[in-house]
């Protein structure tokens, strides 16, 4: 059973450990609102936080932001926490280099890269 409380907690304190967001910040639809729907467990206020990113002119930018620290917990650029974690694993399998950062080869029959002939995704 996950402590949603105390993982809240965790994720606000890596948030405030966290290099501050650049100048789009300014301009994000989100800022003035209640942080609370951006950091919560109920759907609704999950949705509501998604729909205020949806039309947001800096949303790239502030997913990225989210994406380049993996602790941080909330709604960012539309993105929850598992949605991040879903794409950094997807990157992580798929990347275009290896750890010694050389090109991996891409699989012929699947299209998939990898060290190893095929690929399981």
């Amino acid at each position: 059973m996950i402590n949603r409380g105390a993982a809240r907690t965790i994720s606000r304190v890596a948030l405030e450990n966290s290099p501050a967001p650049g100048a789009w910040v300014r301009r994000a639809a989100c800022r003035g609102l209640p942080t609370d729907r951006f950091f919560s467990d109920d759907p609704v206020q999950t949705d509501a936080a998604r729909a205020v990113c949806r039309d947001c002119a800096v949303r790239d930018d502030c997913a990225a932001y989210a994406m380049a620290l993996p602790g941080i917990g909330g709604i960012w650029g539309g993105l929850s926490e598992t949605d991040r974690r879903r794409i950094r694993r997807r990157r992580g399998r798929h990347s275009g280099a290896t750890a010694a950062g050389t090109p991996k080869a891409v699989a012929p029959s699947t299209g998939c890269r990898s060290e190893a002939p095929r690929c399981r995704t």
